[in-house]
């Protein structure tokens, strides 16, 4: 019985297209410890304390995008107070007096209270 059942899965194992798993190899890696983030090129710090803080052309270029910007919010500010002065006073022009249908016998219920139990 073994005999006929190996002798038929061998031609299913010999013949398919299935990869029978393979033992791993070694690591292509070299190096398996934590990795070194130093910095084995010494960094010169240029001395700050001789030196001016940028040029009067860069400062001046700097006011004017300073000033530059606080005029653009001025202006977003005024027009934001514009939109709500716009708002209020469209919102005082609206009619929203409705008429009443109380009288109708289908609204008592809206009247009376909501009993929860």
């Amino acid at each position: 019985m073994r005999k006929i059942i190996l002798l038929f899965l061998f031609p299913l194992l010999a013949f398919s297209q299935v990869n029978l798993p393979s033992v791993p190899g070694t690591s292509p890696f070299q190096q398996y410890g934590m990795p070194s983030f130093e910095n084995k090129a010494k960094v010169q710090v240029p001395n700050t304390t001789n030196t001016s803080f940028g040029s009067a052309q860069q400062q001046k270029s700097n006011q004017q995008l300073i000033q530059e910007i606080e005029k653009r919010e001025i202006d977003d500010q005024k027009i934001k107070q514009e939109i709500h002065h716009d708002i209020a006073t469209s919102n005082a022009s609206f009619n929203y007096s409705l008429p009443s249908f109380s009288f109708l016998p289908a609204t008592q219920y809206y009247y009376e209270p909501v009993v929860h139990y």
